[in-house]
């Protein structure tokens, strides 16, 4: 099996975008699909990655600069659990960063998405925080 060499970090999370059905209410902006066959890749180097592994390559990099914990997809927002707390948001069409939410104090862990075409991507997920331990000397 061939693989492909895309991080200099260790790779923390895969996730697979999938775009939604498409309805009438739709925006023209969220009915273009993800590229078919890809994969998004997080590592604790501060990148994630919009990785084609059929063809080896990387088509959107996505820079968080901080480590990458965790990753969700909500069509068309990749949204990046980070070291520093904060969960960053990029839009997989252009990788430029659309939200950043500032609402935790130790490293995010976990993304679990909630499908629920309704709520705001402010609330529509889940988060698992982990704290850090107070060292003695």
């Amino acid at each position: 099996m061939d693989s492909i060499r895309v991080h200099h970090g260790r790779v923390t999370d895969i996730c697979v975008p999938v775009a939604p059905p498409v309805t009438d209410t739709t925006p023209p902006a969220e009915q273009e699909p993800p590229r078919a066959g890809c994969v998004i890749t997080a590592s604790d180097d501060g990148f994630c990655r919009l990785v084609d592994p059929t063809a080896k390559s990387v088509h959107a990099v996505f820079v968080c600069a901080h480590s990458v914990h965790s990753l969700c997809y909500r069509h068309p927002t990749v949204l990046a659990g980070c070291g520093d707390g904060n969960i960053r948001g990029y839009n997989i069409h252009t990788a430029q960063q659309s939200v950043q939410l500032r609402h935790h104090k130790d490293s995010v862990l976990s993304l679990i998405h909630i499908s629920e075409p309704t709520r705001l991507l402010s609330i529509s997920y889940a988060v698992f925080c982990l704290k850090k331990k107070k060292q003695n000397n």
